[in-house]
């Protein structure tokens, strides 16, 4: 077990993963606040480390105005989570969003220009440029040792 299997199993990482909250540090606020029950209880630690069979039962707290639906704070977390989970709002949804339509337009065009693997003759090597080579690497070595 990692570092980050235990941080995913505090409740504050939990009420978020379920959608009880739009951030982290807000599923935090709604936890220390006393929003959030597990079951029954209301649990104000947002450390508290979720069991597997628990995390079915997490939702806000039966006395907190946010377990009402149509709270102004649980209608922006739903909308939000709503657009996260099928990408409403988005334009270029699956687009990286630092490339523009004329980005992609521009790379594609540069993509078919570029020679390919079979454009490409590669040739093995002549006698002639081996012996060159050899040479070279004698002369270089006569250089190193007289130095």
């Amino acid at each position: 077990m990692t570092v980050e299997d235990i941080l995913d199993r505090r409740l504050q990482a939990v009420t978020y993963r379920l959608g009880l909250a739009s951030s982290h540090a807000q599923a935090r606020q709604l936890v220390a606040h006393g929003h959030i029950a597990i079951g029954d209880q209301k649990v104000t630690i947002p450390g508290y480390i979720v069991r597997v069979e628990e995390e079915d039962n997490i939702s806000y707290y039966q006395t907190s105005t946010l377990s009402d639906s149509d709270h102004p704070l649980r209608r922006e977390i739903e909308e939000i989570r709503a657009s996260a989970e099928f990408g409403e709002g988005e334009e270029n949804e699956g687009q990286d969003p630092e490339f523009n339509k004329s980005d992609i337009a521009a790379i594609k065009e540069g993509a078919k220009e570029a020679p390919s693997a079979t454009d490409v003759e590669v040739t093995a090597p002549t006698t002639e440029s081996s012996e060159v080579t050899e040479n070279n690497s004698e002369a270089q070595t006569d250089e190193t040792t007289e130095a």
